[in-house]
C-alpha cells in the first residue's frame, strides 16, 4: 500500500493550490505550528469547503454538512455541552453500541477515547466544518452550560461526572482508516434533543 499523499500535494493535484503558495503556506506553519489546512483558509489561498473535501478524499472518512444532520439531535448521557464546544463535535446519531460523531477534527483520538469512555459506546467519526458543529451545538442546545468545574481539576473541560485525563488535537500525520470504530461494551443510553420550535 501507498503512503498517503500529502494535504497541499493533493490540492495542486486538484488545480486548487500553486506550487509558491504552498511554499508560503509551509514556512508560515513552521511558524505558527498550526495544521496547514487552517493555513491555507487564513492565506485566502484554498476555501474551506475544497480543505475540507480534500482531507475526507485523503483521511478515508465521509464527509457530511449540516444538511446531513438529524431533525432530532441524540443527547448521549455523560457529555457535557461544554466539553463539546471546546473540542467542536455532535453526536448525530446513536444506534445500537455505537455513536456517530461530526468532528471538525476527526484525528483528536483523546476526544474520541473519552466519548468511548463516558458512553461505553463505539465510536465512528465523520469529518465537519467547525463552523457548521458550533452553529448546529446553539441550534440544538441554546441554554449555556451552567456547571462550574471545581477548580482543583479545571484545566479541561469534563464529561459530565468524570474528569478528563488530558486535552489536545491529535497529532499530525495520525493515522485513520474509514469508519474507525473503538470498540468497548454497550451501554450508555442517550435522549432525543430537538432544535427549538420543532418538538
Amino acid at each position: 500500500m501507498g503512503s498517503r499523499k500529502r494535504l497541499g500535494e493533493m490540492l495542486m493535484e486538484q488545480n486548487l493550490l500553486q506550487q509558491d503558495e504552498l511554499a508560503k503556506s509551509l514556512a508560515l506553519q513552521r511558524e505558527r505550528h498550526e495544521k496547514l489546512g487552517r493555513i491555507l483558509v487564513d492565506l485566502g489561498f484554498v476555501s474551506s469547503r475544497d480543505v475540507l473535501a480534500a482531507l475526507s478524499q485523503q483521511l478515508e472518512i465521509p464527509l457530511v454538512t449540516a444538511r446531513d444532520f438529524p431533525a432530532v439531535a441524540p443527547e448521549p448521557d455523560g457529555i457535557s455541552l461544554r466539553f463539546m464546544r471546546q473540542f467542536q463535535f455532535l453526536p448525530v446519531r446513536v444506534e445500537d453500541s455505537e455513536i456517530t460523531l461530526a468532528m471538525s477534527d476527526p484525528l483528536d483520538f483523546e476526544t474520541i477515547a473519552a466519548v468511548r469512555l463516558s458512553t461505553q459506546l463505539a465510536v465512528k467519526v465523520l469529518l465537519c466544518s467547525e463552523q457548521e458543529i458550533l452553529a448546529a451545538l446553539e441550534r440544538y442546545y441554546p441554554d449555556p452550560e451552567t456547571d462550574t468545574p471545581d477548580p482543583a481539576t479545571a484545566e479541561t473541560p469534563l464529561i459530565r461526572g468524570r474528569h478528563r485525563a488530558s486535552a489536545g488535537y491529535g497529532q499530525r500525520g495520525s493515522r485513520h482508516s474509514s469508519g474507525q470504530q473503538l470498540d468497548c461494551p454497550c451501554g450508555g443510553a442517550a435522549r432525543q434533543r430537538h432544535p427549538p420550535g420543532t418538538a
